[in-house]
């Protein structure tokens, strides 16, 4: 399926409402159920079910939703895009935020927190707000783009500024120096988050992939923390059957 003739999205389900406001106006929701991949040049996802809504231009994934945005992974429990004329404006990550970039092939700058916000410019992220129980492991580069050893990071609050989709600079409230270790003496397991997990084998590659749906290896389940509820697309259908019955 395509969406203003840019996004191209698959599921085992899906199904179009529209609604009639009282302003002789209208608005129309898209779901899609189970087995959700999507794919566009500036982004991809992969989730459970999702709602694409006219009215305020959101897709929101649901259900073990992971998004990519060049080389940057955003994974949560719930995921709200925002549309400004079809192109994406802003990202919400909702519970179990984990944000993730690949240096290379083993190295990968990580942040993990309660909730991001991430804002885009021109289709590239430029910003990321992380909010709540704040941890971090990335690798601040000299001039000339060498490593200069590897941070690990704790606060409450993060910002992360990115050019060229390159961390630029991180400011974190209350201030945190962290631990920064060499690039000969990082300890073995500190390179990683407890929740880190990099899902680019998933990643719908180009528009015919979203057609082939790919399972998560076991070993590459996110590690939960404490999980609130999360409403789904469909949560008042059950409420609706629950007071019937």
């Amino acid at each position: 399926m395509l969406i203003r003739d840019s996004l191209f999205l698959h599921a085992d389900t899906l199904m179009m409402e529209t609604f009639h406001l009282d302003t002789d106006s209208m608005h129309r929701e898209m779901r899609a159920f189970h087995k959700v991949r999507f794919y566009r040049t500036d982004m991809q996802g992969v989730a459970d079910s999702l709602v694409f809504a006219t009215k305020d231009s959101c897709l929101t994934l649901y259900k073990d939703p992971i998004l990519w945005n060049q080389n940057q992974q955003l994974v949560g429990e719930k995921v709200c895009i925002y549309f400004n004329d079809s192109t994406i404006e802003r990202a919400h990550i909702i519970n179990q935020a984990l944000s993730v970039e690949q240096i290379d092939s083993t190295k990968y700058n990580q942040v993990s927190g309660k909730e991001m916000k991430s804002y885009f410019r021109n289709k590239q992220m430029y910003k990321t707000e992380v909010i709540g129980s704040v941890r971090v492991v990335y690798y601040p580069m000299d001039a000339d783009s060498t490593l200069i050893g590897m941070n690990v990071s704790e606060t409450s609050k993060l910002d992360v500024y990115l050019e060229n989709q390159k961390l630029e600079k991180m400011v974190m409230s209350p201030k945190s120096s962290g631990t920064l270790y060499p690039m000969t003496q990082i300890p073995a397991g500190k390179d990683k988050l407890d929740n880190f997990v990099w899902f680019d084998y998933i990643r719908p590659k180009n528009k015919q992939d979203i057609f082939n749906w790919v399972p998560k290896k076991v070993t590459d389940q996110l590690k939960k923390s404490v999980r609130g509820p999360v409403e789904l697309p469909n949560q008042h259908l059950f409420e609706k059957k629950k007071k019937e019955e």
